[in-house]
């Protein structure tokens, strides 16, 4: 989930969905246009760190990495 507040009242979306051990681990960073960038471990199954973005209009989600235990120290940082 991402909630933000829009000065009167919290609004909440669903960015992905799983189980309970997934979206762990995450690392929230919002670019120069305050739109958000999310890091988080999928930890069900497959293990895998996922990275997950806000165009403005749609979310979009990709796997960065799932070569053995990743994911579990995610810091996320962006530049100009």
């Amino acid at each position: 989930m991402y909630a933000q507040h829009n000065g009167s009242q919290w609004q909440t979306e669903v960015v992905a969905c799983g189980g309970s051990w997934y979206g762990w681990h995450t690392s929230l960073e919002l670019d120069s246009q305050g739109r958000p960038h999310i890091s988080y471990c999928d930890c069900e199954g497959a293990n895998e760190l996922m990275y997950a973005w806000h165009d403005g209009v749609e979310w979009h989600i990709e796997v960065v990495d799932s070569n053995g235990q990743v994911g579990d120290d995610i810091s996320l940082a962006l530049d100009a």
